[in-house]
């Protein structure tokens, strides 16, 4: 079974190959827009062009064998409406006792100000459904020029 660490919303990461250990860089909690219109209407939604990854570590509870598990990333927006899905496959090899995995967002459409929940998912801790192990918040707060 795989046991969830730690989530961190983030522009990039970098992973040091000599020691494979990871630098968060410009950890994101909060963004705000500034959005112009022609006829002074808010569109439904606003497409933010920005790159931003969630970084997730998982260990094993048992270190020496082999773990395979899904794992989905919802995003909802401050409504409460699902507005996003990643989903992928871990697969830990017996030779890693710890994995992290990076969801990648190149882009994000904003609905509205408020706090905006990005939820991990997994079926890897025991279960054959989906629990929530993670919910990691960002603020958004739009204004019109």
């Amino acid at each position: 079974m795989l046991r969830h660490v730690w989530t961190v919303l983030c522009q990039k990461t970098i992973i040091d190959k000599k020691t494979n250990n990871v630098s968060i860089v410009e950890a994101l909690e909060e963004i705000k827009v500034n959005y112009k219109t022609k006829d002074k209407k808010k569109p439904a939604r606003i497409n933010l062009p920005i790159h931003m990854e969630l970084v997730t570590l998982w260990i094993k509870d048992r270190p020496t064998e082999e773990v395979t598990a899904d794992v989905e990333v919802l995003l909802i927006d401050p409504e409460g409406n699902q507005i996003g899905k990643a989903s992928h496959q871990l697969l830990v090899k017996p030779s890693n006792p710890r994995f992290r995995s990076n969801v990648n967002f190149d882009g994000l459409a904003l609905t509205t100000s408020g706090e905006y929940k990005f939820i991990v998912q997994t079926n890897g801790a025991g279960s054959k459904n989906m629990v929530q192990v993670a919910e990691v918040p960002l603020t958004v707060t739009l204004k019109e020029d």
